[in-house]
């Protein structure tokens, strides 16, 4: 951080014997750049299932929901900070942004029947798309490999005005409040495969599953920041804030199935809001 500015300080008010000080400071700026490394508190996407098969008479032994899961991801915050001539009070703009991105891949093979997230069978049929990409094809058999990814995208403006207060020499805290804007960014995809046997009809498909959420708000934020000194140049810091946002969220699903027939592909393609 960078910052110009003095400081001094009087007794507003006293409490059990413990002084409450308003710090006398001359109007300055500070600056600040810091690495954050969050995790995501979001639902995991499911992407394929897979049934195992054995036995005369065929029976499913095993059946397996395959997901990706939230991790932890880099960001980074922005923070401007006016320091107002007088006592202890300031105004703070702050950005976050945070970027996650997980992927995720399965294969079938003669004993695994793979899947998208519902298992459907669309026997016969090479012209409907589904939203969820079939089971079964129109030659009878199931996806080679599906490949998906996940991607989110966090943003978080707050400008909020504040005071500072000292406790004793020890305790310092700073009581906020103003505004939040957050927009929130979700992508999900996922494509499979399959090669079918040149005699069967169709002879090879593609499947495309793209999933998107967006959420826009606006509203009150506020919270305190508080460090304590422990002496030797080390202290404690720890903030409690909180926002209540009102805003639009928006869904969007699009769906494409591509049939290789004889060399020609044959496609069809839905899409929701």
């Amino acid at each position: 951080m960078l910052s110009a500015g003095a400081m001094a300080g009087h007794v507003d008010d006293v409490m059990n014997d413990v002084a409450v000080v308003m710090p006398l400071q001359e109007g300055s700026w500070t600056f600040g750049l810091e690495a954050l490394y969050l995790k995501r508190a979001d639902d995991d996407f499911h992407y394929a299932s897979t049934t195992t098969q054995a036995g005369t008479p065929i029976e499913v032994t095993d059946s397996t929901r395959h997901v990706i899961g939230p991790d932890f991801e880099w960001g980074s915050k922005l923070d401007v900070t006016y320091n107002f001539i007088g006592n202890g009070r300031f105004m703070h703009f702050g950005w976050e942004r945070v970027n996650g991105s997980e992927t995720g891949a399965k294969e079938g093979n003669d004993s695994i029947i793979l899947a998208g997230p519902a298992v459907m069978d669309v026997s016969g049929s090479t012209t409907l798309p589904l939203q969820f990409l079939p089971r079964v094809l129109g030659a009878n058999v199931d996806w080679d490999r599906i490949d998906a990814k996940s991607e989110s995208t966090y943003n978080a403006v707050d400008v909020v005005f504040g005071q500072r207060m000292y406790f004793a020499d020890r305790v310092e805290m700073a009581a906020f409040a103003g505004v939040r804007y957050a927009s929130i960014d979700s992508d999900n995809r996922f494509t499979a495969n399959v090669t079918i046997p040149v005699a069967a009809t169709p002879n090879g498909a593609a499947g495309f599953v793209k999933m998107q959420s967006d959420f826009c708000g606006l509203g009150p934020r506020a919270g305190v920041d508080g460090r304590v000194y422990l002496g030797n140049s080390f202290s404690l810091v720890g903030s409690v804030g909180g926002a209540l946002l009102v805003g639009n969220a928006d869904s969007k699903m699009f769906s494409q199935i591509i049939y290789s027939q004889d060399g020609a592909t044959i496609s069809g393609s839905t899409q929701s809001s």
